[in-house]
């Protein structure tokens, strides 16, 4: 589909403008530095989260509008991060930046299985005061980690709240 749009171009008659031209925009149709509808950019979004890539590149083709798969990739990495909410149920492991010199936390939701936040090194204070500014944690499933059982109890103490702390959740082969 092609949209025939004619629009009026201003001009600033003050020469320290930096802008010397301007375009009216059209309400729904049309958006400051950018070739595509808000709709179908949207609907790219939706093909970008569904599909991605190729896969994703080539279902809008099919759809008729043409697009590479970085672009489907840039539109991914411009939307916003989804909200957190209460999260109940935490998970709280450690991984390596760079193996053996670096470390850093990451939170996960357990009951959507989706990253919360990562914390920088593998501190009990961090994980504490993370806790603290987020009130309402239940329970917290952990790895064997000392620092994790005492920033949970630090954590607990912040917020005046009951905490279950469960060990053992990620690798099934150390429960033994």
């Amino acid at each position: 589909m092609v949209i025939e749009l004619e629009v009026r171009r201003f001009r600033c008659g003050r020469a320290a403008c930096p802008v010397s031209t301007f375009a009216e925009q059209v309400d729904g149709v049309t958006q400051w530095r950018q070739r595509r509808t808000p709709e179908l950019r949207g609907l790219l979004e939706r093909v970008a989260l569904a599909l991605a890539g190729r896969a994703g590149a080539r279902l809008a083709a099919v759809l008729g509008t043409v697009v590479s798969r970085c672009t489907l990739l840039r539109l991914i990495r411009a939307l916003p991060d989804p909200q957190v909410g209460q999260v109940t149920v935490l998970g709280v492991d450690e991984f390596a930046r760079r193996k053996g010199q670096t470390y850093a936390t990451i939170l996960i939701d357990m009951a959507t299985h989706r990253p919360v936040d990562v914390l920088d090194g593998r501190e009990a204070q961090a994980l504490a005061d993370w806790l603290t500014a987020h009130p309402g944690v239940q329970t917290i499933c952990r790895d064997c980690a000392g620092g994790y059982a005492e920033g949970a109890r630090l954590g607990e103490q912040g917020y005046q709240g009951s905490v279950r702390t469960i060990r053992r959740y990620l690798d099934p082969l150390r429960a033994g």
